[in-house]
């Protein structure tokens, strides 16, 4: 997302009305296909085909290794896939706190080395 905004915002990339047409109705189309598949009992996601076309390989890639070790491996561990989902919860958010303080002490030491002052007084 951080790439994308850069792009938008250095004019790096630039938003046409045909693009946006163009784009809205390719995900309309899968859309609609997903909907189609959907009705006959088949499994379709479209949600997960578009964020699979918009996230860069990196995350995707993540994300797949992430839902492997989540589904398979990590419940052999802990002692059940009830087990695991009783405690998911608190794995996740012990996380995304441990990722919210580092972020937090990343940015109070750049704004203290980027105030600092050369000269004395």
């Amino acid at each position: 997302m951080a790439f994308n905004d850069a792009m938008l915002s250095t004019r790096q990339m630039t938003i046409s009305f045909g693009t946006v047409i163009f784009s809205f109705l390719i995900l309309l189309s899968i859309l609609v296909i997903g909907y189609i598949i959907d009705r006959k009992n088949k499994f379709f996601s479209a949600i997960g085909l578009i964020m699979g076309l918009y996230l860069l390989p990196s995350s995707s890639m993540a994300i797949l290794i992430g839902s492997f070790l989540s589904n398979y491996v990590i419940p052999k561990f802990i002692g059940g896939q009830d087990e695991w989902r009783s405690k998911m919860g608190y794995v996740i958010a012990g996380e995304l706190a441990g990722e919210g303080l580092i972020i937090m002490l990343g940015v109070v030491i750049n704004l203290i080395y980027k105030s600092s002052w050369i000269w004395p007084w």
